[in-house]
């Protein structure tokens, strides 16, 4: 969990861009403590790729990013400064930390028109960082 300056443990919900560059995982903070950062979630992941689903029942959700990083950034500029949503992580604490798959929340209309995704194997993934000491 990531400790706040009030102490307090927070988890996050965060759509990898870049898993790996300078020791840095670069994404987008989705949630916080479950909680959506925004309420153009939807939005985000359509402007990112095609969304696939991972697990039905778990409500998880996969991005197939379809562009390089430098163009999704450069797309999806005006949402990220907007809803301040960009964020970098040290590889070697996110090491030290629960990594795995977690649950979005998504609204049913969105989620009516996703296909099933098989394997778990992209480098960008939504992902949960647990256990988060900072950045």
């Amino acid at each position: 969990m990531y400790k706040t300056k009030k102490g307090e443990n927070l988890s996050r919900t965060v759509l990898v861009l870049e898993p790996n560059i300078n020791n840095l995982i670069h994404g987008l903070q989705l949630e916080i403590s479950n909680v959506p950062t925004n309420i153009e979630i939807p939005r985000i992941l359509k402007l990112a790729g095609k969304t696939e689903i991972v697990d039905e029942g778990k409500e998880i959700y996969r991005v197939d990013i379809d562009m390089n990083t430098a163009s999704l950034y450069t797309k999806m500029k005006g949402i990220i400064n907007k809803h301040k949503l960009y964020r970098t992580y040290s590889i070697a604490k996110a090491k030290s930390s629960l990594v795995y798959l977690d649950d979005l929340k998504l609204p049913i209309d969105f989620v009516k028109g996703l296909t099933k995704w098989e394997l778990v194997m992209a480098s960008q993934f939504i992902m949960k960082l647990k256990n988060w000491k900072g950045y």
